[in-house]
């Protein structure tokens, strides 16, 4: 289905962004509200793995489950969840780069996401 290729297309590059900040990369004003400019504190990359290994799970969960391998459909919810708050946080954020950059991001990721839901949930 194309919405969970390109769901997880976007987790793909958002999972090589989130790496590139641990690794100290100066993108600090792009994320986690623009407090941070420049490389990220050790917290800050903290967050940022954390949140690489999350977009792995949400991932495998989206492809899980529009080939119908998803044992447990709470897994689908979660992802629409966490989906649906990320682009409310984006949408809201203070900074500028992130409501510029990470919204329509966040934005096409959740109707990605629910579309591949509503496949799910009408068996097809």
């Amino acid at each position: 289905m194309i919405a969970a290729n390109i769901y997880t297309t976007l987790c793909a590059i958002l999972i090589c962004f989130q790496l590139s900040l641990v690794l100290g990369a100066p993108l600090g004003h792009l994320t986690q509200g623009g407090f941070q400019p420049g490389v990220l504190s050790m917290s800050g990359r903290t967050i940022a793995a954390l949140s690489a290994a999350l977009l792995v799970v949400m991932a495998v969960v989206i492809q899980r489950q529009v080939r119908n391998q998803l044992n447990h459909r709470w897994l689908m919810w979660g992802v629409l969840c966490v989906t649906a708050l990320t682009t409310f946080a984006n949408i809201v954020t203070p900074s500028f780069w992130e409501r510029a950059l990470w919204a329509p991001v966040a934005t096409v990721m959740l109707l990605c996401a629910v579309s591949v839901w509503r496949q799910g949930a009408n068996g097809k």
